[in-house]
C-alpha cells in the first residue's frame, strides 16, 4: 500500500498508476480515492498518468482528531506532489476536494500545475450570513452533525437517497447503487474526520468572503488568494481547453 507520512505525522494513503501527463484528483467528503476509480481507468487507458489520495481522516489515511481544515488538506496535496515530483500536472477537485486544490495553488503557487478542473466545489463560505444571504442556515449543519453522531450508517443512507446526489430534485431519477459510493465510508470508521470537517467548515476564516474581513492584516492577505487563484486558472483554461 502506497503511503507518505506528512509533517505531522499523519500517513496520507494514495493511488499511482500508469505514466504521462499526470493528472491528479481530489475527493470529495465523505469519500476517498476510490470514488475516481471510473475517470481514473478511463484516462489511464488515454496515456495519461493518474494519481488519487485518501484526505487525512478519511479511508486507508490515518484517522486523525486534529487538522481537518484547508490549510492542512493544500500542505497534504503538496507533500503529495512533492514526493511524487509531479510536473505539469492537472489538477481535479470536486466538492471538498475542489476547495483543496484551489487552496493548494494559492498557499504553494502553480510552478508543478498546468491546469486544473473544479467540479461544484465548496464555496469560500458556506453558510447563511448577512454578507451571503445565499448560503445555508446553521441549523442545516446542526443538523447533519447531529444526525451523524447519533448513527452514521443511517445518514450515509439517507443522505445520498437526497440531497447529495440531487435525487430530491423533481423528475431526478436514481442511478441503481449510486448510494453506495457514500454507505461504505459510513461502515470505514471515518465518523470522527467527518464531524470535524463539519465543524471546521463554519468557523473557518479560509471559508469567508474577501469584504468579510474588515480591517485584515497582511496576515490575511493569503486568505483571500484562493479566488484569485481561482479566477486565474479558469482564464487559462478558457484559453488552452
Amino acid at each position: 500500500m502506497s503511503t507518505i507520512t506528512t509533517k505531522d505525522g499523519v500517513e496520507i494513503f494514495y493511488k499511482d498508476w500508469g505514466k504521462g501527463q499526470p493528472i491528479v484528483f481530489s475527493h470529495g467528503w465523505p469519500l476517498s480515492a476510490d470514488d475516481w476509480d471510473a475517470q481514473m481507468l478511463f484516462f489511464l487507458e488515454h496515456g495519461y498518468r493518474v494519481i488519487a489520495h485518501d484526505r487525512r481522516g478519511h479511508g486507508r489515511s490515518t484517522q486523525v482528531g486534529g487538522g481537518h481544515d484547508m490549510d492542512h488538506y493544500a500542505d497534504d496535496l503538496a507533500a503529495l506532489t512533492a514526493h511524487l515530483d509531479l510536473k505539469d500536472a492537472v489538477h481535479v477537485g470536486h466538492s471538498t476536494g475542489g476547495g483543496e486544490v484551489v487552496h493548494y495553488l494559492a498557499r504553494h503557487g502553480e510552478s508543478r500545475v498546468a491546469k486544473a478542473a473544479i467540479i461544484s466545489a465548496v464555496p469560500p463560505l458556506m453558510v447563511k450570513t448577512a454578507a451571503n444571504p445565499g448560503g445555508l442556515p446553521k441549523e442545516v449543519f446542526d443538523g447533519l452533525q447531529a444526525q451523524l453522531a447519533a448513527s452514521r450508517a443511517q445518514f450515509y443512507y439517507d443522505l445520498p437517497a437526497g440531497p447529495f446526489y440531487g435525487y430530491n430534485r423533481p423528475g431526478a431519477k436514481a442511478v441503481a447503487g449510486g448510494d453506495l459510493e457514500l454507505v461504505a465510508p459510513g461502515h470505514d470508521g471515518r465518523r470522527q474526520g467527518a464531524l470535524r470537517r463539519h465543524r471546521r467548515l463554519l468557523p473557518d476564516r479560509l471559508h469567508r468572503r474577501p469584504e468579510e474581513d474588515h480591517g485584515a492584516g497582511a496576515g490575511d492577505a493569503r486568505r483571500r488568494r484562493p479566488d484569485r487563484a481561482l479566477c486565474r486558472f479558469r482564464h487559462r483554461c478558457r484559453q488552452s481547453c
